[in-house]
């Protein structure tokens, strides 16, 4: 994501999280914000539409409050509304996703990603997030992900750094090892 849009997605989080205080409504507002999110993901013809220049913000703003009043706290519908306003509406999940972020940073919870060559039990990752979060001395929320193509093993994100234990991983420094033998 280019350097701009990630200053304005933390700006917009950073001012909800300050907006709502350290009170009970920044709980609340945190657990709406995941549903929120989780909804505009969902739903992403939404986000799509309140980009579109060619239908007038009087009309996104109708259709936010036809489908969120009563269904979202005034200051979560009033972010989507100022969004509208500032040609943003397209960046609504993107800013919540970073509100989430900031909370639980400001929490002690930091994001990680694991990637593994099929499914762990809910068993096998409440193991390996207590290995990882030992391995860091952190708390993390991990975003458990899977990709066939790894082989086997583990890869592993938490910031800038990455730990790659997986099978693919090791076959291709063999492969780079065997490449720079000579042969004679």
């Amino acid at each position: 994501m280019p350097e701009q849009n990630t200053l304005v997605l933390e700006t917009y989080a950073e001012a909800l999280a300050d907006a709502l205080g350290r009170t009970a409504r920044l709980d609340a507002s945190f657990e709406e914000a995941i549903q929120l999110s989780q909804v505009l993901k969902a739903h992403p013809e939404l986000p799509r539409l309140l980009e579109k220049p060619a239908i007038r913000d009087d009309e996104k703003k109708a259709l936010l409050r036809t489908v969120f009043s009563g269904r979202l706290s005034p200051i979560m519908l009033n972010l989507g509304l100022l969004l509208v306003d500032k040609h943003r509406g397209g960046m609504w999940r993107a800013i919540l996703n970073h509100f989430v972020d900031l909370i639980e940073r400001r929490r002690g919870v930091f994001p990680a990603r694991v990637e593994t060559a099929c499914d762990l039990s809910a068993g096998e990752q409440e193991r390996l997030k207590g290995a990882l979060e030992k391995f860091t001395g952190k708390r993390l929320r991990i975003r458990f992900l899977t990709d066939a193509r790894l082989v086997g093993g583990v890869r592993f994100r938490y910031g800038d750094l990455m730990v790659d234990n997986t099978i693919r991983s090791y076959l291709s420094e063999l492969r780079a090892r065997l490449e720079k033998v000579k042969v004679h």
